[in-house]
């Protein structure tokens, strides 16, 4: 087809939401025998960061905030966007502006109502440099009035261009057309907060005894480093609908504890993400149908801090990226549902066509004598060897992946060293945000199906950005994307962008990765064509078993 629109292609989902006035729920065919003890209990694997979800930047957070609170929509099992507290929405024809209609049914946990002022509150709360937000610039990349300037102290919050025209219609101003914008309002740091009782409490607001949430769930429970528990809460909308009554989160960062439990029966879904290499085959041999392979908007990678010795200088990083062998890391190391990436967003992105790197059809024997030759370059040799330390959060899996990432580069280039370093979940999202460190393993899960949501973490700026990366037409490119509505020219500048990086090295992709989940046969509802990876418990329900 000539002369896509971009526009087309996205919003026809959105459509679907606009047409109905259901969200996504339990659906429990008729005649089925529940079980009388409706407990969910799955491995979260790392302790969340923050249960605020104006300050979480963690991945670990974002299965339990689905549970706790609701935005504006929620995803099905397609991933695509359906009704949450906004029952439907317009877009004007220049699509500049968007009107919700809220339900007037949804409620706080507290059963006072949830109205467009919470909203207002919530995105002004995250705009505002005061909070700190580590997605502070999400409101931003979707184009809402006067969040850019916010965001860099020039506005005041309450300049935000979002307007609760009365108590139930919340009216939202973009300054371009941003056809992915309804898919970014499922995000967590979107999500509504109550005023009172953020004010009231301050950062303890996210206790047990004092949270106030709008989600199916209410927080009942958190033992720090061990289980988070919810229970169903009876003042949401669709309650009615909810079968699980009670979700335990537990936090255990060994996968190899992690299968013994769910063998055991102590988990009913384990970490979504299983070990690999030949746990992985074991676990496709004695598992069958309890295994869940789903698409996955997700990537590993390594990104180097451009500021700080040896990585600012290009020539190091393009070296150190050749010779990471992503074929064997992927086949012989991870295993499992993971294949070699080349490009900064993974295959199976909306709006996307990946191209070929300068050095993905070399040999390794070729990329390791470019490396050397760039190292000798760089002044490292066997009389200088290059020193430089690998951060990575805890996991037993990460720990493979990382002493194995090693070992190839030294093993390619003897006069390189690297050591390795290890921090807890929180402190390595601490880490990051400073200079002190020169290589980091990090992941990335799309927060909605576009190239945006990962070239876009590193523009100029981006709290993302944790390697300070900054490259002007890289940034140009990012602008002329947002305003591009032609879905070809947009798909050439994110190729235009990848060229860039596979030029600077600001990071190295490793492997993209598909959901591995084990579930019980006797969960139902569990989403098997979410590229997102939403999994609400409110949509779940447990059989007799």
């Amino acid at each position: 087809m000539n002369n896509k629109s971009l526009r087309k292609t996205l919003i026809a989902t959105a459509l679907l939401g606009m047409l109905s006035t259901s969200s996504f729920a339990a659906n429990v065919p008729a005649g089925t025998e529940l079980a009388k003890d409706q407990t969910l209990t799955f491995n979260n694997q790392a302790e969340p960061q923050t249960l605020d979800p104006q300050l979480n930047e963690g991945a670990y957070a974002n299965r339990i905030l689905d549970d706790l609170l609701e935005g504006l929509v929620n995803v099905d099992g397609n991933g695509n966007p359906v009704p949450g507290v906004a029952k439907s929405w317009e877009e004007s024809k220049d699509g500049l502006t968007y009107t919700f209609h809220l339900r007037k049914d949804s409620k706080w946990s507290d059963g006072s109502p949830v109205t467009a002022k919470d909203f207002v509150y919530s995105w002004e709360r995250l705009v505002d440099p005061k909070t700190g937000a580590p997605y502070a610039y999400y409101p931003q990349m979707g184009n809402i009035v006067n969040a850019a300037q916010i965001v860099d102290g020039k506005m005041p919050a309450s300049k935000l261009g979002v307007v609760a025209k009365d108590d139930y219609t919340l009216v939202v101003k973009l300054e371009k057309p941003t056809p992915f914008f309804i898919g970014m309002l499922s995000n967590a740091c979107m999500f509504p907060v109550q005023k009172a009782t953020v004010e009231k409490w301050g950062d303890k607001w996210t206790k047990p005894e004092h949270f106030v949430g709008n989600g199916a769930y209410k927080l009942s429970k958190h033992v720090v480093n061990e289980k988070i528990v919810s229970v169903r809460n009876p003042k949401y909308w669709d309650n009615k609908n909810t079968v699980i009554n009670k979700v335990v989160y537990l936090v255990i960062p060994d996968r190899n504890q992690d299968l013994n439990r769910y063998k055991s029966g102590g988990e009913d879904i384990s970490a979504w993400q299983l070990p690999g290499g030949e746990v992985f085959k074991q676990i496709q041999a004695n598992f069958g149908s309890q295994l869940k392979i789903t698409p996955f908007l997700s990537d590993e990678y390594a990104l180097f801090n451009t500021k700080v010795a040896p990585f600012n200088n290009v020539k190091v990083r393009k070296a150190i990226s050749l010779v990471i062998n992503k074929e064997a890391l992927s086949k012989y190391v991870m295993g499992g549902a993971t294949a070699p990436q080349y490009n900064f967003a993974p295959a199976g992105t909306a709006n996307f066509s990946p191209i070929k790197t300068p050095y993905q059809t070399m040999t390794q024997e070729q990329r390791i004598a470019m490396a050397t030759k760039l190292l000798n370059e760089a002044g490292y040799n066997a009389s200088n060897p290059l020193k430089f330390s690998i951060l990575y959060s805890t996991s037993d899996e990460r720990k493979k992946e990382i002493e194995a990432v090693a070992a190839m580069i030294s093993q390619a280039v003897p006069f390189v060293k690297p050591s390795i370093e290890v921090q807890e979940w929180k402190t390595y999202l601490s880490t990051l945000h400073t200079n002190d460190w020169q290589m980091s393993r990090n992941g990335w899960v799309g927060d909605y199906n576009d190239p945006m949501t990962f070239y876009g973490n590193l523009v100029s700026g981006s709290p993302s950005n944790y390697g300070s990366f900054s490259n002007k037409k890289y940034d140009d490119l990012i602008q002329a994307s947002y305003l591009e509505q032609d879905l070809n020219k947009r798909k050439k500048y994110f190729n235009q962008m990848q060229e860039i990086l596979s030029t600077e090295y600001p990071a190295v992709t490793w492997f993209q990765t598909k959901a591995t989940t084990l579930v019980k046969p006797y969960v139902k509802g569990y989403p098997m064509n979410n590229a997102l990876n939403y999994v609400y418990s409110k949509d779940l329900y447990l059989v007799k078993h």
